[in-house]
């Protein structure tokens, strides 16, 4: 019953601002408001539902001086200018949030203090920034994640199931290789987070391929002798599965591979 009439009690107070403001749709956040009905005079600051802060100010500003209004006009364009910002990968909360930042900028030049507002706008412009990098790392890593799973999978069930070639083994545990060495390296990587999710997943999906490609290059050379001349080895299994890894975990491996293969033509 407490519950019910406190929404009551909010849902009265919205319908009252939004009628004394002129506001005809539901805003999504509401940031602050202030109002005088008998003087008709106050301001609203709020969070719309297209995520765009937004304001209205019913106050005179005829007592303001020429500085104070090149004052707030400047800062409210460094307002609009961060809020600009990319938001691409980031969750509905993650945007409100941001927002909710920006929007303590407002009432602050709202009622004409503007020094902090720098201030405000580096704040939720740092926030923005930390979020939209583990949005592009969490993009990374779940799509190599699952491609990875899928590969340690399929390698169990052929295990079992037996009669496989080789090969396979080998690629299999190349891209697992090079799903670990993104691991590794996950808190590593130089991301911005402004590129979109297609190229977040293509970059992941590559670095597995070319770990796949590095696999197959290394088996070749087993296979040949070119490398550990053991190319009859009846540990085959082992050895394309162990070295497949290691080529897909790291990227300094084919080179000096390489170098040895063309030492042993010479």
């Amino acid at each position: 019953m407490c519950l019910r009439k406190h929404q009551q009690l909010i849902d009265s107070n919205r319908k009252s601002y939004r009628d004394f403001f002129g506001i005809e749709y539901n805003e999504q956040y509401l940031i602050y408001y202030t109002m005088d009905e008998d003087a008709n005079t106050g301001y609203i600051v709020f969070i719309d539902n297209e995520n765009d802060l937004d304001y209205i100010d019913k106050r005179d500003k005829s007592s303001w001086t020429s500085a104070e209004i090149q004052s707030f006009q400047r800062s409210l364009g460094k307002l609009q200018q961060a809020e600009a910002s990319p938001l691409l990968n980031l969750s509905h909360k993650q945007i409100l949030a941001f927002k909710q930042v920006l929007g303590r900028g407002y009432l602050q030049i709202l009622e004409k203090d503007f020094s902090e507002v720098d201030n405000v706008i580096q704040d939720a412009l740092q926030y923005l920034r930390q979020r939209n990098i583990e949005a592009a790392r969490s993009l990374f890593l779940t799509c190599a994640g699952f491609i990875a799973l899928i590969a340690a999978g399929i390698g169990l069930v052929l295990y079992f199931i037996g009669n496989c070639d080789l090969w396979i083994y080998g690629i299999l545990f190349g891209i697992l290789g090079a799903f670990v060495s993104i691991w590794t390296r996950y808190g590593k990587e130089e991301m911005t987070g402004l590129a979109s999710k297609r190229l977040h997943y293509m970059e992941s999906i590559s670095r597995l391929f070319v770990g796949a490609i590095a696999a197959v290059i290394v088996m070749f050379a087993i296979r040949s002798g070119l490398v550990l001349a053991i190319g009859e080895s009846s540990n085959l299994f082992f050895l394309y599965c162990v070295f497949g890894f290691a080529a897909g975990f790291s990227e300094r491996l084919m080179p000096s591979l390489l170098e040895r293969i063309i030492k042993n033509q010479k």
